[in-house]
Parts: structure tokens; C-alpha cells; sequence
């Protein structure tokens, strides 16, 4: 039963990070007025739950999130709101494990910043590897290293549930799935480099 609500809580906050993503950068219509805040709400109050179940899903989520922060990822409301939620149950929650396993957690975020500023150039520069980036693999190979170090794998299996909550979503609006964000970087870059 418990792992049915871990399950369950993973889905809707993978969910309901791609579904609040979709009001925001890839101009889907709101059903109703705040859903994207409402959306934002129930991401994070789900990652706040995987927080508070397991130190080590803990420190996967919050250096995700610290990451996220950093990169400016998080820039709407409804995004800070989700980080902001999770990042406080984490102080409230899980704060004992973390001041003794500071290590563990500043790994997760120095995996996800490296590898975040390498997909980065990627995706700006002329190389065609952005189809391996895309197929995500950091995100399940960061948890899945830290889950055999400390062998534990929960961070690991919530990861990949959480993972297949946002794939749901994003399969359902799959017509909003052109990031507009990414669509003005590109062709910022492209009329940057042609006007030099």
C-alpha cells in the first residue's frame, strides 16, 4: 500500500510539473482560472510528500530542485511555488539527514548543473547529438548511481514513475510540444551567428 502512494504521488508530481510547464512555455489554454497555480500547487505538494517519505529521495529532489533554481527554471509562480514547496519540506523534513550527508547532496547538484550546462551547449551548438540528449538519460542516471551508492533505490524508482507521469502528460498534449522558450533561443542564436 505504501509503495501504491509513493506510486501514486510520483505520477502526479512528475505530471504535474510537464502539465503546470504546459500553461506556461508551450501555450496550452487553462481550463479554469488559477489552474496553472493550482497545477504548481499539487506539483509541489506531491514532491514535498516524496521528500518527507525518504532522506534519499530527499536529496535527489532538492538537488534537482536547487538545480533548477539555478538555471532559472523555475521562473513562473506556479514553478517557484512547486520548488519552494519542495525545498521547505526538505529543511522541515529531512534537514538532520542532510547537515550529515552534505556531500550527497551537493553531488546531485553539481550531476544535474554539469550535465544541464553541457546539454546547454548542445542544444545551441551545430552538433547533431541534441537526439541523445534528448532521450534524457541524465535525469534517470544521476538517481540511479546515487540509489546504488547508497543502496536504496527508491530515489531511483521515483524517479523513472515520476518520469512516466511526465510523459504521460506530455503524450496527451503532444499538439503543445514545440517549447516555445527553446524555439526564440534558437533563433536568437541562428540570427546572432548569421550577423556576425
Amino acid at each position: 500500500m505504501n509503495l501504491l502512494i509513493i506510486s501514486i504521488m510520483a505520477l502526479i508530481c512528475g505530471g504535474g510539473n510537464k502539465y503546470a510547464d504546459l500553461f506556461n512555455e508551450h501555450g496550452l489554454k487553462q481550463p479554469h482560472k488559477y489552474a496553472d497555480i493550482l497545477w504548481g500547487y499539487l506539483w509541489g505538494l506531491a514532491g514535498a510528500y516524496l521528500v518527507y517519505i525518504d532522506p534519499n529521495v530527499a536529496v535527489i529532489y532538492i538537488g534537482t530542485t536547487l538545480y533548477w533554481f539555478l538555471r532559472i527554471k523555475l521562473e513562473y509562480f506556479n514553478h517557484a511555488l512547486a520548488g519552494t514547496l519542495i525545498l521547505l519540506s526538505g529543511f522541515y523534513y529531512q534537514s538532520e539527514y542532510i547537515m550529515h550527508n552534505t556531500n550527497e547532496l551537493l553531488f546531485i547538484f553539481l550531476a544535474f548543473s554539469i550535465t544541464g550546462y553541457i546539454q546547454k551547449y548542445l542544444k545551441l551548438s551545430s552538433f547533431n547529438l541534441w537526439w541523445l540528449w534528448r532521450l534524457r538519460l541524465r535525469i534517470y542516471l544521476i538517481p540511479l548511481i546515487y540509489s546504488i551508492y547508497t543502496n536504496n533505490y527508491l530515489p531511483v524508482f521515483v524517479t523513472v514513475v515520476a518520469m512516466l507521469g511526465n510523459e504521460l502528460v506530455r503524450y496527451i498534449y503532444s499538439e503543445y510540444e514545440n517549447d516555445s522558450s527553446l524555439i526564440s533561443k534558437k533563433s536568437m542564436t541562428i540570427s546572432t551567428r548569421s550577423e556576425t
